[in-house]
């Protein structure tokens, strides 16, 4: 199975990774944010393959913050972190971000 790494998408990661899954992240990247791109893109080949788009636990793991899209590094980076936190992504996801956006964060 692949999984498109989307900030659209309406399910979120939760818990470990599944190892026998193919991530794609950064596969629709631009200077400027399109909205639903990746999603798009993602469900039409879900129609001929076994592709699904999932989006990084941000709120569900660290409540309201003013964060919704991560760089690709910072998104690979949370991958592998939460790769070897056995699924931790609140722990993943507050490694990565710089602590100005983690400063008043609501839970």
């Amino acid at each position: 199975r692949i999984v498109v790494l989307s900030p659209d998408a309406p399910e979120a990661f939760s818990g470990p990774l599944d190892r026998s899954c193919i991530y794609v992240v950064g596969g629709l990247c631009d200077y400027k944010r399109i909205s639903n791109a990746t999603l798009h893109r993602s469900q039409e080949a879900g129609r001929k393959y076994n592709v699904v788009a999932r989006r990084l636990p941000i709120k569900e793991s660290l409540g309201d913050i003013d964060v919704k899209i991560l760089t690709v590094n910072q998104a690979v980076e949370a991958l592998v972190r939460v790769n070897l936190t056995d699924g931790d992504w609140a722990d993943a996801l507050a490694a990565i971000l710089p602590a100005r956006k983690l400063i008043g964060k609501k839970t």
